[in-house]
């Protein structure tokens, strides 16, 4: 699963999500303390500041890429599964 913003390639991954800078020809695991963003299954661009991360098990986040605001929903918090 990739994603481009701008210079930035966001990878969805079993093990996290990346960022490649093309500039700086740099990869970077975001989120590393978020034991949740493990386990990407897909990436979805809703607008230039909506990328949904849809994760196996461990329910939707929302990202923000401007801003690196990131939202977690899952079955808790209004979703009818995690899946």
């Amino acid at each position: 699963m990739i994603y481009r913003y701008g210079d930035a390639i966001y990878i969805g991954a079993r093990n996290g999500l990346f960022v490649y800078s093309i500039k700086d020809k740099t990869l970077v695991c975001l989120y590393k303390d978020i034991s949740e963003m493990s386990h990407i299954q897909t990436l979805l661009q809703q607008s230039a500041n909506k990328l949904w991360i849809g994760t196996e098990g461990y329910g939707l986040f929302l990202l923000n890429p401007q801003t690196g605001e990131l939202k977690c929903y899952r079955k808790g918090l209004g979703l009818n599964s995690d899946y």
